[in-house]
């Protein structure tokens, strides 16, 4: 309780409730960008901001299986199930990762309240030879299931190593770039190992370098989906995120500081 005294009505108080002061949450947001789309396949740029730093990767995805629309949706962090594993400790899908995430909710004190409780503490993935990766979470997403695949609370769509639209459902493929394949008359994103893996480390990195802290911050996921659809693109050309994500959206000048000398007084 807090209260203010009028300097001409000493007499009057005015009482306020002063709000609970916690550290200033940690925020991760995501820039989605769709750029192109043939009615068949989605390609995406990405913009990966953590406090001030930018990361940039492509996506593909299958527009038949795709849920997230333009609009605004939170994150949660999902560890891959058991059925299987990855040999190379560097692949995103490998249990060195899953076990990192384990260690970071177990460490973790403080949770995204705007997440349901469920998601709140990260989510084991059920589906088969499923993937450690973050998910959107979509609050109007029923359980539904369809021909090959399965539709869970809180929105199947997740970020993991694929290339080709086709063998991407109700997820997102991540590369380094997009481009045309040739061979296959399909839109593929290149270097997808390595590329989810970046992405999911920058992720990663970020929750483990908060439990070190003897207080310890929310993080906050925050992904946005917008259309900017580009007419001039050609199926040849080849899709490097960066360069376009700053075209399309040019980094602001930072404006420089104004010096203000303090005049001295005279006598």
């Amino acid at each position: 309780m807090g209260r203010v005294t009028l300097r001409n009505y000493p007499n009057q108080i005015l009482h306020f409730n002063l709000p609970e002061i916690e550290s200033d949450p940690v925020k991760i947001k995501i820039h989605m960008v769709r750029v192109y789309n043939d009615g068949e396949t989605i390609i995406s740029i990405l913009c990966l901001r953590i406090e001030g730093a930018n990361h940039y990767y492509a996506t593909v995805t299958n527009e038949t299986t795709s849920p997230a629309r333009e609009g605004e949706y939170l994150g949660y962090l999902i560890r891959r199930n058991d059925s299987d594993d990855e040999d190379d400790v560097n692949h995103p899908d490998s249990q060195k990762n899953k076990q990192r995430i384990e260690n970071i909710f177990e460490k973790l004190n403080k949770f995204d309240e705007r997440l349901p409780k469920e998601y709140q503490n990260g989510k084991q993935n059920y589906n088969y030879g499923g993937h450690n990766g973050l998910r959107i979470f979509q609050h109007n997403m029923p359980f539904k299931k369809f021909t090959n695949w399965t539709r869970i609370n809180g929105g199947n769509r997740f970020f993991h190593v694929a290339n080709y639209a086709s063998s991407v459902i109700g997820c997102e493929g991540v590369g380094f770039y997009a481009k045309m394949d040739d061979e296959y008359s399909e839109y593929a994103v290149w270097e997808s190992v390595k590329a989810t893996g970046d992405f999911l480390n920058n992720i990663i990195e970020t929750y483990e370098e908060n439990i070190t802290k003897k207080e310890q911050s929310t993080i906050e996921i925050d992904i946005e989906v917008e259309d900017n659809i580009q007419k001039n693109m050609k199926k040849g050309d080849r899709i490097t995120p960066e360069n376009l994500y700053n075209k399309l959206y040019p980094p602001r000048e930072k404006v420089k500081a104004i010096e203000i000398k303090p005049h001295g007084i005279k006598l």
